[in-house]
């Protein structure tokens, strides 16, 4: 791979780790946001509810209308140049715009989240992907937990703020990529394989409904026990997970990943993970092919 698209494969990851982290630290069930419903002393159930329902949407239809890096690109720029002003409504007090803006910034940050999927295929080798993907939920796990203490210390105003700049940066970060690249660059992703993919799709489904219902534990149980410990559970819960991902990332491509590592390994990083990787098998099987490397992990 030449030093351009290795170039291009950091400012990929660095993109989508600014904008996932938007998504982590405010708009799925983020501290930010239950910081600002807190201080304005709204109900949470609904304006929760329909933000994750909205961007599970985003997630399983994007790959109706993105079939290309070029789409990929404009999907993930409005993406995010349109949950700006939608965020604006929460400096203010409760009201519609609330749940319009969760809403509607759900849905299209779901299909930001698959329509990077596109930039991990062209930019990032097959045999590296996994790589790319635990750089990314590093980086943006790192930025939500600066965000997060912020918030958690009392000024969820401007943890909003530094969850907005991180939409202008991955804008900006996404904007300077090369348009068109995978013309420029073919990747041998391997032989074209029949689609047979009911078994992989039966057992990704499995494990989407076990890490659900880990993650709904943990955020419904485990976090709202230690909510009076605030500064610690603002960044302490994301820790282990971060370093579970990097050792995974580190591991010889043909280790077997140890038990504990997926046992105690998960936050909703994870479930985003799994959604993208669901994605990208639904756009595969449409497109009449699936790589080794997809159904390897996948």
């Amino acid at each position: 791979m030449s030093k351009n698209f290795k170039e291009a494969r950091l400012l990929s990851i660095a993109a989508f780790s600014f904008s996932f982290a938007y998504l982590l630290s405010f708009l799925f069930e983020g501290q930010v946001l239950y910081g600002i419903i807190d201080t304005f002393g709204a109900q949470t159930n609904q304006y929760i509810l329909f933000a994750i329902i909205s961007h599970f949407a985003g997630l399983f239809t994007c790959g109706y209308f993105v079939q290309s890096q070029r789409m990929a690109r404009y999907t993930m720029i409005g993406a995010m140049a349109v949950c700006l002003p939608l965020t604006l409504p929460f400096f203010f007090a409760p009201s519609a715009f609330w749940l319009v803006g969760l809403v509607l910034a759900g849905y299209i940050s779901g299909c930001a989240v698959a329509a990077w999927g596109y930039y991990l295929k062209i930019f990032t080798p097959k045999n590296e992907r996994l790589k790319s993907c635990a750089d990314m939920l590093i980086f943006s796990n790192i930025i939500m937990i600066a965000i997060n203490v912020v918030a958690g210390s009392g000024f969820p105003f401007v943890g909003l703020v530094l969850s907005m700049l991180c939409l202008v940066i991955g804008i900006v970060l996404i904007w300077l990529l090369p348009v068109d690249a995978a013309q420029a660059m073919r990747q041998d992703d391997g032989e074209k394989l029949p689609c047979q993919l009911k078994k992989p799709m039966l057992v990704l489904f499995l494990f989407v409904a076990v890490i659900t219902v880990n993650s709904g534990l943990m955020y419904q149980v485990i976090n709202p026990a230690f909510e009076h410990l605030t500064g610690l559970v603002s960044w302490y819960w994301a820790v282990p997970y971060i370093i579970t991902l990097a050792v995974m990332r580190n591991l010889p491509l043909k280790a077997k990943t140890p038990v504990p590592i997926y046992r105690y390994g998960h936050d909703y990083g994870s479930v985003h993970s799994v959604y993208a990787a669901w994605t990208q098998c639904y756009r595969l099987y449409h497109c009449g092919y699936a790589d080794a490397w997809s159904l390897r992990h996948f």
